[in-house]
């Protein structure tokens, strides 16, 4: 880095030390001094699709993709071939909604290229984002034919089918496409509802029971989630924030003993009255015939929740007596 800049100090000119620079800023992360330099090289050589493509980059770093946009259309008008940034200039039409764009400058790299898979599934999928399904579907079946089987090209083949309402070509494409992924959920949905209407609908009904699992997992499943965020809000020294989460636990069908217990424990530095009372409801649970102090096989003497909730009890009923506040209506 140090050596750039002594060059571009005595040869403020130098392209290639002026490249070297920032590249190197970049890889660093500083791409606001990148900038700069890519900028100089643009304005010395605005024909470049390297300069261009670079500076394109560096504007993605830095999260302004406007500019990253203008730069990756110039550096194409000068390489079209240039795959890497016609990708990633996809992806900034995708992002904005720019879908015709996407699809004239896939169209385009395909004159010069027809048999290029990535860029021809990209294509497709543009079609089948500006609706026009029965030509996605074409273009997603040649790439099909072609051999690709990936996951992109089967979900969004078997989603032109069921578009054209083709639910017996839809469904083997969305099988495999759900196979190669099966987190993705809207394939799931899409292959649910397609079973539905083959005489399969038995098992698509139960594709869609599993999304709705997906979606809406069991109450235990809640109940753990639950549990987990408020014992780390209170190992956190967030006790206010783990009460909440203790309190969702008390509208689910489940054991609550313990957090109430927590819930005692939560409100000890909130709300004494209520600690108090969270203390008091645990207590309610413990079974009448239970021994008041149980002793293990190594004869060591075991306390339970129980025992360390009746001495809470004592203790807050102390400091609440003695504060003039025991009596206090919650």
């Amino acid at each position: 880095e140090g050596i750039y800049y002594r060059i571009l100090a005595v040869i403020p000119e130098s392209k290639d030390a002026g490249m070297n620079l920032a590249n190197i800023l970049s890889r660093l992360g500083e791409n606001r001094k990148a900038n700069k330099y890519y900028s100089k090289l643009v304005v010395s050589d605005s024909s470049n699709p390297y300069f261009l493509s670079q500076l394109a980059n560096n504007y993605l770093a830095l999260s302004i993709p406007d500019s990253a946009t203008y730069f990756f259309e110039k550096s194409l008008q000068y390489k079209p071939d240039d795959f890497i940034s016609l990708t990633k200039l996809c992806n900034l039409y995708e992002k904005d909604g720019s879908f015709q764009k996407g699809l004239t400058i896939t169209q385009n790299y395909l004159h010069q290229d027809s048999l290029n898979i990535p860029v021809m599934k990209l294509n497709a999928y543009f079609s089948f984002l500006m609706n026009q399904y029965d030509l996605s579907l074409q273009k997603f079946l040649k790439c099909a034919e072609s051999g690709d089987s990936s996951f992109m090209t089967m979900k969004y083949l078997g989603l032109s089918y069921y578009q054209t309402e083709d639910m017996y070509g839809a469904v083997p494409c969305l099988d495999k496409a759900f196979m190669l992924d099966t987190s993705d959920i809207e394939t799931c949905i899409y292959l649910g509802i397609s079973l539905g209407w083959t005489i399969n609908k038995e098992k698509g009904i139960e594709y869609l029971k599993k999304v709705v699992r997906k979606i809406f997992p069991s109450d235990e499943t809640v109940v753990k989630l639950y549990l987990h965020i408020a014992d780390l809000y209170v190992a956190w020294n967030k006790p206010e924030v783990g009460a909440d989460y203790y309190l969702k636990i008390l509208d689910y069908k489940t054991d609550n003993r313990l957090i109430l217990f927590k819930l005692g424990s939560c409100y000890e530095h909130i709300d004494k009255h209520k600690a108090l009372s969270y203390y008091n409801q645990f207590m309610q649970t413990r079974d009448p015939d239970a021994e008041p102090v149980s002793v293990n096989e190594e004869g060591l003497i075991v306390v339970s929740y129980y025992d360390i909730a009746k001495k809470r009890i004592q203790e807050l009923t102390e400091d609440l007596f003695f504060d003039g506040d025991l009596d206090k209506k919650e």
